[in-house]
């Protein structure tokens, strides 16, 4: 009888054992598949975010393009400023004179660019001491920015006029920093403190 009980125990022990492997890898098993789903959410965020960046940049390429080809400030009322180092200042979205446009083919896309040419501006754009010379004629630079509700960006273009035929060449481009009054609800002249 004695022998009896003693396998009882041995079984039950194993099957409490075995109880707790199973759990144990059900647990395991959850922590694994809830990780990996938490990255598949991630990554699929990260990547609308991205090709959010790409459509904002592409429409800021896009002003910057309408710009150049007419030499003029789209939804922008007034001349650009600049600091006292001769850098072109950027105006913001909500900044008086500015009235984004948009695009038929991006909706939810707001732009504005503004077009400055350097040998009229009273400034040494060139950084060679002097103020609207030689150098500096037929020069024009162009801001352009684009944005999607919070997300806008910059772009800052300087081109060329050539001799023949006033065609422009693109001299230099650069990514710039938006000026804050970048958020939604931010368009048309807003006040300024």
């Amino acid at each position: 009888m004695r022998r009896q009980g003693r396998q009882q125990d041995v079984r039950c022990g194993e099957r409490g054992m075995a109880l707790l492997l199973c759990t144990l890898f059900i647990a395991l098993t959850l922590v694994v598949l809830s990780t990996l789903s938490l990255r598949i959410v991630a990554q699929a965020h990260h990547g609308m975010w991205a090709e959010k960046e790409a459509q904002v940049f592409a429409a800021a390429e896009a002003a910057l393009a309408l710009s150049a080809s007419s030499m003029t400030s789209l939804g922008f009322t007034g001349a650009p400023a600049y600091d006292t180092a001769g850098r072109s200042v950027p105006p913001g979205f909500g900044a008086p004179g500015v009235t984004p446009q948009t695009f038929a083919a991006m909706p939810g896309m707001e732009y504005f660019a503004v077009a400055a040419a350097w040998g009229s501006d009273g400034l040494d754009n060139n950084g060679d001491g002097a103020a609207d010379d030689a150098g500096e004629q037929g020069v024009h630079a162009v801001l352009a920015f684009a944005r999607s509700g919070a997300l806008a960006r910059g772009i800052e273009a300087v081109f060329r006029e050539q001799a023949a035929g006033g065609a422009l060449a693109q001299v230099s481009w650069r990514e710039i920093p938006v000026a804050p009054g970048t958020e939604e609800g931010t368009t048309g002249t807003a006040e300024t403190e």
